[in-house]
């Protein structure tokens, strides 16, 4: 099966499924970035000749902060999340024997900027308990996985 035919199939699960238009509007862009990055005639390459190492490197592409407009930590996220949904889905449907995505993390190991409950809830400027100035103090990570400063949670 081709990548343009699974990503056909996919879209099809996704309305049979109910999912919402803005929803499969969101997996519609996020793939598509990812075939487009994939070049020129991805979509005629078969599902299981995409390797981990590829889904890798689209990655860092997102994460590259040389761009002249840098992603954003929760929109690399997003792309990646909808390229692992797919995916799995094509494990599930019994189209691939293992995702390539197995295993990726959505945001790099130390650049998640996740609200956590110790932080204050507005975003004045007085506040010293900005995420990254956090980071920057050498936090660590509370159970939620988000940065905090390691006393206990509220």
């Amino acid at each position: 099966m081709t990548l343009d035919e699974a990503y056909a199939r996919f879209r099809d699960a996704l309305t049979t499924r109910n999912y919402t238009a803005t929803t499969r509007d969101h997996y519609r862009r996020d793939i598509g970035w990812f075939l487009d990055w994939l070049g020129a005639g991805a979509g005629l390459r078969e599902v299981t000749t995409v390797t981990r190492a590829e889904i890798e490197r689209y990655q860092a592409h997102l994460a590259d902060r040389a761009r002249p407009q840098p992603l954003a930590l929760q929109t690399q996220a997003s792309r990646i999340r909808a390229v692992k949904r797919w995916f799995e889905w094509l494990v599930e449907r019994g189209f691939l024997f293992e995702s390539p995505t197995r295993g990726i993390v959505e945001t790099p190991k130390g650049m998640n900027y996740r609200r956590c409950s110790r932080w204050p809830r507005s975003r004045s400027s007085s506040s010293t308990r900005t995420p990254r100035r956090l980071a920057a103090s050498g936090t660590v990570r509370c159970f939620r996985g988000a940065l905090c400063d390691g006393a206990a949670p509220r």
